[in-house]
C-alpha cells in the first residue's frame, strides 16, 4: 500500500491524480498505465529481487541513526501502531 492506494484501480487513480508531478520525472509517452498494466508487471516481478532492489533503494536514500525509525507505511501519521509492541520489540 502507498498514499492509500491497496489495489491496483486505486494506483491507477493516484497516478492520475498526480499526472502533472509524475511526469516530471517519469517518462509517460503513453499517460498512466491501466490498472490492468500494474497487475501484470507487479505479477511478473521475482519477489526477492524485488526485496533487494527495494532495500538497495531505501538504503541509498536514507541518513539515518541507529535506532531510527523511517517509516514508510503511514502507520506513524495515523498513530495506529502498538506503541507498546514497538517498545518490546527494540531497545533504545
Amino acid at each position: 500500500m502507498i498514499c492509500g492506494a491497496d489495489t491496483w484501480v486505486d494506483i491507477e487513480s493516484y497516478g492520475r491524480s498526480k499526472y502533472e508531478w509524475l511526469k516530471k520525472i517519469l517518462e509517460l509517452p503513453n499517460g498512466i498505465p491501466s490498472h490492468d498494466t500494474i497487475a501484470r508487471v507487479f505479477s511478473r516481478l521475482k519477489p526477492e529481487q524485488f526485496q533487494k532492489c527495494f532495500l538497495n533503494w531505501i538504503q541509498s536514500i536514507s541518513c539515518f541513526n541507529p535506532g531510527e525509525v523511517i517509516a514508510i507505511d503511514g502507520k506513524t501519521l495515523r498513530h495506529s501502531y502498538d506503541r507498546e509492541e514497538i517498545k518490546k520489540r527494540f531497545i533504545w
